[in-house]
């Protein structure tokens, strides 16, 4: 079945007015491929910079939390009062990754559905004689009594309940190799703990997902959304870029990685087209289509941070007109560039747009560009900027001094000097250093 049909007029109408319908070329709107790609969605809906976020899925949905914070939005899914009661490492954050549609909904549903709460008896696993898991969680695995996972399963699901406040859900789709509990019934968010596997061996298997049985998942994600939180509830969702760090399969995990992360883009494709409260923002092409070199952080596996703020800074400037996510976005990008050494491409930026557009470390590296290319004057403008920002800013001040000891403008640096001193008194060392440089200029 088609998901959608389109005439031959309106799609030849489309081929011509779309300006984004031809895939760029090094001579034609290479800038959408480099040196960071921007594939363009439409937002279906707006976001208000009040609105209550939520979001869940796999650790790629951590990283979006945090830059949906330092933009200023109220993500409820960040808050937590998890019970103490069971011991365990890593920072608790990690507990709430959920790597496939099925744990997604089972979460969901134990959360905000009365008539299917969460059944410790079904879901913990018994390792051995005093220590239970649960593999529904995320994170670093840790074990405890029955009824201390108990305990800590109540605050568990009364943590993700918060979905039912929130003005946007933002999903994440991470893996479709999911590992199955035949005697429980019930997908698990991780594989079974070893000792699990040892004590049941015939437990548990690995079940690789379609695309039907991924959809169909999705719209009972759907459901639960719906009949559970704010009638007005609106739903981002998106393929997390990050791959398989293995395969349980017998291939080559790039085979089975691009599987994955191809049967759950299709998947959603097609859910997007049957619901009005549902959009797509593409993460994961983003990350695919770019450098490899610019988007790791080194592992080849997990987005550069810079990456992160690039993407869900596009994503929320075109859902919400607020100027702090414009500010943001045009600031992420010239952090991104900054840290590819891309000089030129941020002056060419900065040029498009004015000062005020910037945050402080966006302005300042700026202004590093312009000294990396030897425009000292222009460097000094910039940095002399930074301080109307905050004087007392050590890196811009300093290297201030050093740009007007270069172009050798004694009063600026008097002033300059006399400021450096006030706010770093016992840095004497940096500024006698100056004094020689500006005697000798």
């Amino acid at each position: 079945m088609a998901i959608e049909v389109i005439s031959g007029k309106e799609a030849m109408k489309f081929l011509k007015e779309n300006k984004n319908s031809r895939y760029p070329t090094p001579q034609i709107n290479k800038e959408r491929l480099f040196p960071f790609p921007k594939p363009e969605s439409i937002p279906g809906f707006s976001i208000n910079e009040n609105s209550k976020v939520f979001t869940m899925g796999s650790c790629f949905a951590r990283e979006i939390d945090k830059v949906l914070v330092v933009n200023g939005f109220d993500v409820t899914s960040r808050s937590s009062t998890l019970s103490k009661v069971a011991e365990r490492t890593g920072a608790d954050e990690s507990l709430y990754n959920k790597y496939t549609i099925h744990s997604i909904v089972n979460e969901l549903r134990w959360a905000l559905d009365p008539a299917h709460p969460y059944d410790p008896e079904r879901a913990l696993v018994r390792i051995s004689e005093d220590n239970w898991t649960d593999p529904q969680l995320g994170g670093n695995v840790f074990a405890s009594s029955y009824e201390s996972m108990c305990k800590f399963r109540a605050s568990y699901c009364d943590s993700i309940s918060r979905a039912k406040n929130a003005d946007v859900i933002i999903i994440t789709l991470g893996l479709v190799e999911a590992w199955y509990d035949k005697q429980s019934e019930l997908y698990l968010n991780l594989p079974p703990h070893p000792r699990a596997l040892t004590r049941f061996p015939n437990r548990f298997e690995l079940r690789v997902l379609d695309y039907n049985e991924i959809l169909s998942k999705l719209d009972e994600l759907h459901s639960i959304i719906e009949r559970f939180c704010k009638p007005s509830v609106k739903i981002l969702i998106t393929v997390s870029p990050v791959p398989l760090e293995a395969t349980f399969r017998n291939q080559d995990v790039l085979i089975a990685n691009t599987y994955s992360k191809a049967v759950q883009r299709a998947a959603v494709e097609q859910f997007i087209y049957q619901h009005d409260n549902i959009d797509y923002f593409p993460s994961f092409e983003c990350v695919a289509l770019g450098n490899p070199n610019h988007n790791w952080s080194g592992d080849y596996r997990h987005v550069n941070p810079h990456v992160v703020r690039l993407i869900m800074g596009t994503v929320m400037s075109k859902y919400t007109q607020a100027e702090d996510c414009q500010k943001n976005l045009i600031s992420s990008e010239i952090d991104f560039l900054y840290q590819k050494k891309q000089y030129s491409e941020i002056i060419r930026r900065f040029e498009i747009n004015p000062p005020a557009d910037l945050t402080l470390s966006a302005t300042y590296r700026t202004g590093l560009s312009y000294k990396h290319l030897g425009k000292i004057k222009k460097a000094f403008v910039i940095f002399e900027h930074c301080l109307q920002l905050d004087e007392c800013y050590k890196p811009a001040l300093q290297n201030a001094l050093s740009a007007a000891a270069k172009l050798g403008l004694l009063e600026k640096f008097n002033k300059l000097l006399a400021d450096h001193e006030k706010h770093y008194p016992d840095d004497f060392e940096f500024r006698k250093v100056k004094q020689s440089q500006i005697l000798s200029s």
